[in-house]
């Protein structure tokens, strides 16, 4: 998946306020909220080469949070000789592996990691449209925690195979 296809699969995901029947209305607006997604006025750079840079870029996703999964501002993507920081996962660091392009999940103390989140960056952009597609299916049709647990093993291959699971144990 590329940046513009992220884009219009997030946008489409987005619910509106009357999805949100069995919800608080401060739940479905924080929601919402963080569902925010749109091109920067001025992009900051097209990296289509590094679907993830390039999204950051391209478009503001600041405020976007899959479950647990934020990204930066263009300006607080950082870099290392190995390592390119993107985001959080919670309160670790996200970040693309330069030798390998693989998403890696950091120590926030140290670098080193914690588990290796996705193939590539493409993979992972695809697995976010999917974990929320799978956090909306439990939300508004009645899925049961064993149900999503079964579905969201199911996501693995996006991810690039069983060598990925540590990285969604828990979510």
């Amino acid at each position: 998946m590329n940046a513009d296809q992220f884009y219009t699969e997030i946008k489409s995901l987005k619910p509106q306020l009357e999805d949100f029947n069995d919800y608080s209305l401060e739940f479905a607006q924080g929601y919402i909220d963080d569902m925010y997604i749109e091109p920067w006025s001025e992009p900051y750079g097209c990296r289509p080469e590094n679907p993830v840079l390039d999204l950051i870029g391209r478009y503001d996703v600041s405020s976007l949070c899959i479950q647990v999964f934020e990204f930066f501002k263009p300006d607080d993507v950082g870099e290392n000789e190995k390592y390119i920081y993107f985001g959080n996962k919670e309160c670790s660091p996200l970040a693309i592996e330069k030798a390998t392009g693989q998403i890696v999940e950091m120590n926030p103390d140290e670098e080193s990691i914690i588990c290796y989140m996705a193939r590539n960056q493409s993979c992972f952009l695809d697995f976010l449209v999917a974990l929320e597609t799978l956090n909306q299916q439990r939300m508004f049709h009645g899925m049961t925690d064993g149900e999503r647990d079964e579905e969201l093993r199911k996501l693995l291959p996006i991810l690039g195979g069983d060598e990925y699971v540590h990285g969604i144990e828990d979510l």
